[in-house]
């Protein structure tokens, strides 16, 4: 049996696609060592083999020594227990003795959010990352046996699709790393971020049908390609298609 878990609230990033900061905050909020430990025997003892820590960042800067120490305990304790988490590629890269230990305590599926392929874009996301971290953090997870899911997406109103074809090459190189699984959303204004703001302010949604802001159903609001290369449905539609072909040719 699986148990998904939260630990803390807050993001200390700034990401303009996401709403983890305007629905918790910047300030990043933690759960003592001991109080998670006691979840975790608890969890044992109801019978649970595998805990998803729902964190959208289970390490940031601010928390690799408490994380570090929570892996040292784990370990000890040997609960048996095995660990799905979600993380980010510059922590990850920066801190391979950290990846490391939490192998050996049992973390066993990482997700990790890339989101694009082209550095510009990255640079308008406020994601804070660049590509080569994205890489590195893929082979530390992979060579450290644990599997690596990998977020990508399309559609940003500020992407060209110089930027698209971009991401969907460097897909390749992330799986070539190691990846095991990459994921392509559609980028999607949820309410609450900055970029559903501003596409209210500037009149760029198609609709309010909230079933549609899925990530998964093209498109909800205007974007750059829809101008030169067609109607977005139909663009980001096609785009939707071609990282799976990409894919195919292998690693």
């Amino acid at each position: 049996m699986s148990r998904a878990w939260r630990l803390p609230g807050g993001c200390p990033y700034a990401c303009d696609f996401c709403s983890v900061t305007p629905t918790w905050g910047n300030k990043w909020r933690n759960k003592s060592n001991d109080r998670i430990m006691a979840e975790l025997r608890d969890a044992k003892a109801h019978g649970y083999n595998w805990v998803f820590f729902t964190d959208d960042i289970f390490v940031v800067f601010p928390n690799v020594r408490q994380r570090d120490e929570l892996f040292d305990r784990i370990i000890e304790e040997d609960l048996g227990l095995k660990y799905i988490v979600q993380m980010r590629a510059d922590v990850t890269a920066k801190n391979k003795p950290l990846i490391e230990k939490a192998a050996r305590a049992g973390v066993k599926v990482a997700f990790l959010g890339v989101e694009s392929g082209s550095e510009e874009v990255l640079k308008k996301m406020h994601k804070g990352e660049f590509t080569p971290q994205s890489v590195d953090a893929v082979n530390t997870l992979s060579r450290n046996g644990i599997v690596t899911l990998v977020g990508m997406m399309v559609g940003a109103p500020y992407e060209r699709l110089r930027d698209i074809i971009a991401s969907i090459r460097f897909s390749r190189k992330l799986a070539r790393a190691g990846a095991d699984a990459i994921q392509f959303s559609i980028y999607t204004p949820l309410p609450g971020t900055r970029v559903f703001d501003d596409a209210v302010r500037n009149n760029l949604l198609f609709t309010l049908d909230w079933d549609r802001y899925d990530i998964v159903t093209p498109p909800v609001m205007k974007t750059r390609l829809g101008a030169s290369h067609g109607s977005d449905c139909t663009v980001l539609r096609n785009l939707q298609l071609l990282p799976l072909q990409v894919l195919q040719g292998g690693r």
